[in-house]
């Protein structure tokens, strides 16, 4: 699926040209002849070099970037660590954001971080590990598989961009290993422990915001059977939070979810609203140190948001004192809804897809920077799209992202740039 493809780099343009130097006449003092020569020789003048004009420098092409830093907006995007090799891509990555997020690799799936990790170890000998954890100690840090999280976040580092990190934990990213070293409530919550401080201590400083529980709610209404239903319930969600901010008290710990800024286009969306924000509601009384919340937005041309919809909710948010980021953002071309294909269409026929997508991307980066909001991107080319990883019921257009298979920009990346335009400088 890897794709080498050459991109054109807009951000190591020349940044001065070469600037002539004019000559200053200057006197030479006049030479004596032998004693009989009666009449000196006249005094030799350098003649000026004419000064040539400075050709003017290159002016870089803006960027969304660009345009970001002058603005004060803040634009995140994923980059995922299997592209990670290709130069083209990464050029994408530093042309679209001035944030970047990392989630693959640093979650709790089989090959991420605690690839290897004894649980049962852990928790035979639990008082030493906590322990540690509590002083600010990470066992076994130099065994644990930083590599391909490290790489990213170095990345960011390198070109002044913040770092956003998923998931502290997520239902689909929990390996067989902790599963099964989990007999008890008390055993999983014990290796939320190691496993939330760890990542966050290693990271101290250096990762801005975490997404901390991701995707609860649905969990809940719609896969009540799951592992992760089951054992996370609102009291670890609370300690979580907890466990974050005592390893590291200047990050931001959002409360993940899906869908909630839908809210009133489908009734299942409406109901993840709902029950979202009683558990944010919950955390708030028991004075958990959670930040806001984190607004996973996976829209569909079909059935479009509606801005003053999003604007009540981010509103909610407000009134309760907290953010409302965008953490995820992709806007979905496929006439058949890939995460829910039966979900109604409030549209029946979109007659240019790549326009509407464009439209929304457009007006959701409106709400959420015009709120003082993250607006967070899920994925930046459809060469490389986490929509390849689930069924597509046969469709093989454009995809959900701002640059094409190609590495090409789509409508929706030059209808930003110009949106970014128009704003004031900061």
């Amino acid at each position: 699926m890897t794709k080498k493809l050459s991109r054109r780099d807009f951000l190591k343009m020349a940044g001065a040209s070469a600037a002539s130097l004019a000559l200053a006449s200057c006197g030479v003092k006049s030479t004596e002849l032998p004693a009989f020569t009666k009449t000196p020789i006249p005094t030799n003048t350098l003649i000026p070099t004419p000064s040539s004009t400075p050709e003017p420098s290159p002016t870089p092409e803006p960027t969304l970037r660009s345009l970001a830093d002058e603005k004060g907006v803040k634009l995140f995007n994923l980059v995922l660590y299997k592209a990670f090799t290709d130069n083209g891509y990464k050029e994408m990555a530093l042309k679209s954001c001035n944030g970047l997020t990392v989630a693959d690799s640093i979650g709790l799936a089989h090959d991420a971080v605690f690839k290897g990790i004894d649980w049962n170890d852990i928790l035979a000998n639990w008082s030493k590990y906590e322990g540690m954890l509590d002083k600010g100690e990470v066992p076994f840090d130099e065994k644990l598989n930083w590599t391909s999280a490290e790489q990213r976040i170095q990345f960011a580092e390198q070109n002044q961009m913040e770092v956003m990190a998923f998931h502290l934990i997520h239902g689909d990213e929990i390996s067989d290993e902790i599963i099964a070293a989990s007999k008890t409530k008390d055993d999983f919550s014990k290796i939320m422990k190691f496993t939330t401080k760890a990542r966050v201590l290693h990271f101290k400083n250096r990762i801005k915001i975490w997404s901390g529980p991701n995707e609860i709610i649905a969990h809940r209404l719609y896969d009540k059977g799951a592992f992760m239903s089951k054992m996370v319930d609102n009291e670890l969600i609370h300690n979580m939070f907890v466990w974050l901010k005592e390893a590291d008290p200047n990050t931001i710990g959002l409360l993940s979810e899906s869908n909630v800024v839908e809210a009133t286009s489908q009734s299942p969306y409406q109901r993840i609203h709902d029950e979202y924000f009683k558990l944010l509601d919950f955390l708030i009384e028991k004075n958990s140190p959670v930040d806001g919340g984190g607004m996973h937005n996976h829209f569909w041309v079909y059935d479009p948001p509606k801005p003053d919809v999003v604007r009540e909710v981010i509103d909610e948010f407000k009134k309760r004192g907290k953010v409302a980021y965008a953490t995820e953002t992709t806007v979905n071309l496929n006439p058949v809804y890939p995460l829910w294909r039966d979900r109604p269409k409030s549209i029946d026929t979109v007659s240019d897809p790549l326009e509407s997508q464009a439209k929304i991307f457009v007006e959701m980066l409106d709400v959420f920077s015009s709120t003082g909001n993250i607006f967070g991107m899920f994925g930046i080319t459809d060469a490389y799209s986490w929509y390849d990883e689930i069924e597509t019921f046969g469709y093989t257009g454009a995809g959900a992202h701002l640059f094409d298979k190609n590495y090409q920009e789509k409508p929706a990346y030059k209808q930003m740039l110009a949106y970014l335009t128009s704003l004031p400088n900061q």
